[in-house]
């Protein structure tokens, strides 16, 4: 309901309708975010932004939109900033005593790539 003016997701076309819907604008924090970033988007790029939405367990494409999620192998026990650092230590190893980094260790033993 924050987002669209409906009562229930499922009332929003399925996948089979394919119909294109204009986010309403409503006033609310959540409509007024999604609006701000669309907004935004087609100003960098010149053009509308399509975008697909997946409700869990109600349209076919959720299939296709989990399909391309990837799980985060570092699990959280780095910070971004401390894993450049651990990247940036490998490849300096590297330079300075030959090998590669498929040999290197990592958080894992195993390579950051």
């Amino acid at each position: 309901m924050a987002l669209h003016d409906l009562e229930d997701d499922a009332a929003l076309p399925s996948d089979a309708e394919s119909a294109r819907v204009r986010l309403p604008t409503l006033d609310t924090r959540l409509s007024n975010q999604v609006r701000n970033i669309l907004n935004q988007r087609r100003l960098r790029r010149g053009r509308i932004t399509t975008v697909l939405l997946a409700r869990q367990n109600l349209d076919a494409n959720e299939l296709e939109f989990s399909d391309m999620l990837v799980e985060d192998q570092n699990n959280g026990n780095l910070s971004y900033t401390d894993y450049l650092a651990l990247v940036h230590k490998q490849i300096a190893h590297v330079l300075r005593n030959g090998g590669s980094l498929s040999g290197a260790s990592s958080m894992r033993g195993g390579s950051p790539w």
